[in-house]
């Protein structure tokens, strides 16, 4: 029995040791992907004291950039006269650019046509980028939402926060009273600032628009008529379909594979330093360094790719891990239950003697 006790222990222990070695690296490479892409916008306003601030994301290599509506107009419906754009290049430093407007919808209104979105467009190219997914999401899966909560009436001439990571469970699709378009609700903590920011699944792809957000209830004028819509728990974001109607609207075609070449390298790094295979990641980081040197903290991403086993491609990822672990429960298995078997009774029963011995009286 002690040998059945001690093969429980070593089966459980293994079963443990599996579950721990196997980590979700979804939020890593969603931030390692995204935030590049993750810029801040601030709308100026004449004869006003202060600036409307939100999130946008860059969807294309020639400077298009997708945010909301609100963020760029005031509460009177009125667009900025000016807006700048800052695009993140070390710990909480950016370069900025004035932006154009090239569409902005409506913020709030029960018309079908309205929609809380803008397109912006910086005179840069070869910008990192991130592209547009699909929004056919499953209730209760995770999603991932980058932004800049906080930063709202505030400019700080481009020496901002970093960008912040959260994530939460997609919660139902749903059309709320006082809007034309129907919404994705989440448990994603999503504050202001974050308005306008990307929301990623698992493979870092935008599948909606951060733009209603928590924390309390929120109410819509639309003509005559005033809703309550009650954020205390839930935010709600634009699938991504709605942002793919306002990009054909305004005759843009964004990329939806990654073939520019600053970001395609970038992606392979980051796809290779997501598999641990640290030698492909550092020449891929090197490439984006050759073509900007001021590429976001490109030189830490080069560190984080050297110290996956030197440099090297040969590494035990969590997969390994996982098999190795198997491979052991089996063998433990089959060990213990040998050793089990193998140990059995003796019989307490003598056998009598053989009919030809000599010994027996009988015979």
């Amino acid at each position: 029995m002690k040998k059945l006790y001690v093969f429980i222990i070593l089966m459980l222990a293994c079963v443990c040791f599996s579950a721990t070695a196997q980590q979700d690296s979804s939020a890593t490479y969603v931030s390692d992907i995204g935030r590049p892409a993750t810029v801040q916008i601030s709308a100026v306003y004449q004869g006003k004291n202060y600036y409307s601030n939100g999130t946008g994301v860059v969807v294309s290599p020639d400077g298009y950039i997708i945010t909301n509506a609100h963020v760029v107009k005031d509460e009177k419906g009125k667009s900025a006269d000016g807006i700048v754009v800052s695009i993140p290049v070390g710990e909480g430093t950016y370069k900025q650019y004035l932006a154009r407007i090239v569409k902005v919808g409506d913020e709030a209104t029960s018309s079908p046509t309205a929609i809380d979105l803008a397109v912006l467009q910086i005179d840069v190219q070869n910008l990192y980028y991130v592209t547009l997914g699909d929004d056919d999401l499953v209730t209760g899966e995770n999603l991932y939402c980058m932004g800049y909560p906080g930063i709202t009436g505030e400019f700080t001439n481009g020496n901002y926060k970093n960008a912040s990571l959260t994530s939460g469970v997609m919660s139902a699709k749903e059309k709320i009273a006082g809007y034309g378009t129907e919404y994705i609700e989440s448990e994603l903590p999503v504050d202001h600032g974050n308005s306008g920011g990307p929301i990623f699944d698992k493979n870092a792809q935008v599948v909606a628009i951060a733009s209603i957000g928590l924390g309390g209830a929120s109410t819509v004028v639309d003509g005559n008529n005033v809703f309550t819509i009650d954020s205390t728990r839930y935010s709600y974001s634009l699938p991504a379909k709605y942002v793919k109607q306002f990009l054909n609207e305004c005759n843009i075609k964004v990329p939806d594979i990654v073939n520019a070449e600053l970001t395609k390298e970038y992606v392979k790094g980051v796809k290779a330093l997501n598999e641990e295979k640290g030698k492909n990641a550092v020449a891929a980081f090197k490439n984006v360094r050759d073509i900007d040197a001021n590429f976001l903290e490109i030189n830490k991403m080069i560190d984080r790719a050297k110290n996956i086993g030197g440099g090297s491609d040969i590494t035990i990822t969590p997969t390994a891990i996982t098999i190795l672990v198997v491979i052991l429960v089996v063998i433990i298995f089959i060990v213990g239950f040998s050793a089990i078997i193998r140990k059995k009774p003796k019989s307490k029963i003598k056998p009598g003697p053989a009919p030809w011995d000599d010994s027996s009286n009988d015979w």
